[in-house]
């Protein structure tokens, strides 16, 4: 989209007549436009869909937990841990959980990355 864009810009100042430059840059500013709400939209929907599959997984985990517990004895799984556990399936669905969790997936990742990057850097710097 930004090589048409440049076209149109330029052959807008490149012909000769006025209605011709008008036309080219109304429709250079009309792809500019499209590819802008293009690209928003396209993160829009990415990160909600992240944000609810996040959402999910965390609630998914706390309902494991809780399952867990009641299948254990009284004694084991007393009545304050089912509470505990039911707040934290209510609060495990959240949407600020699952903000912090991506947070942390990608952090860890890109630190993962990273250290992985510089084994491979010092290893190619060695033989080299």
């Amino acid at each position: 989209m930004q090589i048409v864009t440049l076209g149109l810009s330029a052959a807008s100042t490149a012909v000769g007549g006025e209605e011709a430059k008008t036309i080219l840059s109304a429709i250079a500013t009309g792809v500019v436009g499209a590819n802008s709400s293009l690209d928003k939209n396209i993160l829009q929907n990415n990160t909600v869909q992240a944000l609810e599959l996040e959402m999910r997984a965390l609630r998914a985990e706390k309902e494991r937990d809780l399952l867990n517990g009641m299948a254990d004895s009284d004694a084991h799984y007393p009545l304050q841990s089912g509470i505990r556990d039911v707040i934290a399936y209510y609060y495990g669905g959240s949407l600020t959980d699952a903000m912090l969790r991506l947070v942390e997936k990608t952090g860890s990742e890109a630190q993962a990355s990273l250290a992985s990057t510089a084994e491979v850097r010092k290893a190619f710097q060695s033989a080299h």
